[in-house]
């Protein structure tokens, strides 16, 4: 079962970000002034004709929402718009290492080990804390070899989880929805997952009796990464990010998104009740 992949990869789809449509709207303050940052434009260009940033979308959730308003900002910064699109984990880098993809949305640390065409921008701006969750077991988790007795799924991509649980019995998905869905149906005992995004998905699914064990297995500043090809912009991108950093602006970005998911489960919350 080690290594198991269940189900089908599916081909990337594409979300193109632009400042100033009718999408859904964020406003965040940033040094006394409002920044409005819009989702969920489908465009192929941008007002001034210039191609996209094409990022890759590995998943969707409260941290996803994050850096896609981040990442939005700084780019628009540089006079540049960004598409995210949808692409499987390992497929993502692979993409991107050949160039056929611009950047990579978040990753941990070293990825150029194995990646050597991606450079990374130098200024963590979200932090994933990667947990277990579970539904019928209860333990205190204490290093990756407390995973060992257990039925595992993670998704593919999740580099320290895929590295962590080697020669464990795991399943390895194609994405998180297919982890908690295991997890729900009992062919998986446990999930090691970012704690936001497994929140989201129990959330979203309307899963029971699933919660997330402490401590965090693992606490991962993320970066973004692009091409190498771009290795000016991302001098370029790594000067804005360290001003969006003094700002606040990465800190008040992932307290909305946060906010939003809480309120989002306690009106649930009162509905069930």
């Amino acid at each position: 079962m080690n290594g198991h992949r269940p189900g089908k990869q599916k081909n990337g789809n594409r979300n193109t970000v632009r400042l100033g449509g009718t999408a859904l709207l964020f406003v965040v303050l940033c040094a006394g002034a409002t920044t409005v940052f819009a989702t969920g434009e489908n465009i192929s260009e941008d007002q001034s004709g210039k191609t996209p940033i094409v990022i890759t979308r590995v998943i969707h959730g409260p941290l996803t929402d994050a850096a896609e308003l981040i990442l939005a900002e700084a780019y628009r910064r540089l006079g540049l718009t960004v598409e995210f699109r949808d692409v499987p984990g390992e497929r993502a880098l692979i993409m991107t290492n050949k160039g056929e993809t611009d950047a990579e949305m978040f990753r941990v640390d070293g990825m150029r080990k194995t990646y050597p065409n991606l450079i990374k921008i130098p200024v963590p701006y979200v932090t994933s804390y990667n947990v277990v969750f579970g539904k019928k077991v209860d333990f205190k988790v204490d290093g990756w070899e407390s995973l060992r007795p257990y039925t595992i799924a993670l998704r593919i991509g999740l580099k320290q989880g895929e590295a962590g649980t080697e020669g464990m019995n795991r399943y390895l998905t194609d994405s998180t929805k297919e982890a908690f869905m295991m997890l729900d149906s009992g062919r998986a005992q446990i999930v090691f997952e970012g704690r936001l995004n497994g929140l989201e998905y129990i959330r979203r699914l309307n899963l029971k009796g699933i919660k997330a064990l402490e401590p965090p297995l693992t606490t991962n500043p993320l970066y973004h990464y692009l091409h190498k090809k771009h290795e000016n912009l991302a001098r370029q991108l790594t000067e804005v990010f360290k001003k969006m950093k003094n700002e606040g602006s990465f800190q008040r970005v992932y307290d909305t998104v946060v906010e939003k998911l809480v309120n989002n489960s306690d009106a649930e919350k009162k509905e069930d009740g």
